[in-house]
């Protein structure tokens, strides 16, 4: 007599039963992995659309530490078991494959004797999504480059051509935003033993474009006492800064930050800091683009304020010197007589 489960367990593996025989689409992934698309998207699609409808397969790619879906179904795996996979073990173990920030995932009707045999045409297929995405980084970033060097050119431009204080910052900040990818983009300027945000954009809580700090309080306070670059990753969780800007932090929904000093002659003039409310780590590339900035940034600042300095001396009328009760225009400077003797005896 036969058993029922059994006849159960046979009815279930008909469908991919012949999986091994030629079913799992292996020819058809093979000419995949011999293309180069133009992003890891399409190529995940590929390889969906090559395993086609009787055997549903989601592709997985990781940032940062979350795992997102770039093609198939989601419900096939879940954070939990993606993380335990990257470290071999957990229940994907038997039906999925990952190699770098990318992980396949065959779905659970499929037996899992099907999916060991192909184990190594999965990874083949993670290594062939990882590179595409590579690939897309790598013109992303000659991209990037060249966004790099434009803002540069623009922000050299307004080093040059402005001249009030406070429009200098503001340019400071915009562009900074933009260029790092950030969410706040604050400069914090130093008077005395603290430091005063001065210019901010991107804020939703009108005290942070009022903060103060001194050495050693937040991101910023951090970098006033160090002198150093401060990086954050996850700024709630972080145990390097002081607590006394969280609740502006939460109400903000800061997730990161990074700060990097100005200086002017050895000395430290201000902090240029980003924050960002997305959960991510800022790379070396950021840190060196946004110290660039922050070089750009000391010489507009020191410009603008000799600039202020200059206006706010000199005065709006004065008196001729040889025409009393005549106004004489500010800008134009004041010559002594003597300095022309000849001119003199001439009248």
């Amino acid at each position: 007599m036969d058993d029922p489960r059994s006849s159960q367990r046979s009815r279930e593996a008909t469908p991919f039963g012949t999986v091994l025989n030629g079913v799992f689409p292996v020819e058809r992934l093979r000419e995949l992995l011999a293309t180069l698309p133009d992003t890891a998207a399409e190529a995940a699609d590929a390889v969906v659309t090559a395993f086609g409808s009787s055997i549903p397969v989601t592709v997985f790619h990781r940032r940062d530490l979350d795992w997102s879906v770039l093609a198939g179904v989601e419900s096939h795996a879940d954070q939990t078991q993606l993380t335990a996979l990257e470290c071999a073990a957990g229940p994907l173990m038997s039906r999925a494959a990952t190699v770098g920030t990318v992980a396949v995932v065959v779905g659970p009707a499929v037996p899992d004797e099907a999916v060991a045999a192909h184990r190594i045409l999965l990874a083949q297929l993670c290594v062939w999504i990882d590179l595409s995405a590579q690939a897309h980084a790598s013109t992303e970033e000659f991209a990037a480059l060249d966004d790099e060097a434009e803002v540069m050119r623009t922000v050299a431009h307004q080093i040059l051509s402005a001249q009030d204080l406070d429009q200098v910052l503001l340019n400071i900040t915009t562009q900074t935003l933009r260029m790092s990818e950030s969410d706040i983009c604050g400069v914090f300027l130093r008077e005395g033993d603290e430091l005063r945000m001065r210019s901010c954009v991107g804020h939703r809580v009108v005290d942070t474009a009022r903060l103060r700090m001194k050495k050693g309080q937040g991101v910023a306070g951090l970098v006033f006492e160090t002198g150093k670059v401060a990086k954050i990753d996850s700024y709630l969780q972080d145990s390097t800064i002081s607590t006394d800007f969280m609740a502006l932090a939460e109400q903000e929904a800061t997730r990161s930050a990074l700060a990097v000093p100005l200086i002017v002659h050895g000395d430290m003039i201000g902090v240029l800091e980003v924050w960002r409310r997305r959960y991510s780590s800022f790379t070396e590339r950021d840190v060196r683009r946004l110290v660039a900035l922050a070089d750009l940034a000391t010489i507009a600042i020191e410009n603008g304020r000799l600039y202020d300095t200059q206006r706010g001396h000199r005065p709006r009328t004065r008196q001729h010197p040889h025409f009393p009760g005549t106004a004489a225009a500010s800008a134009q400077p004041f010559v002594h007589p003597a300095a022309f003797p000849d001119r003199d005896r001439a009248r």
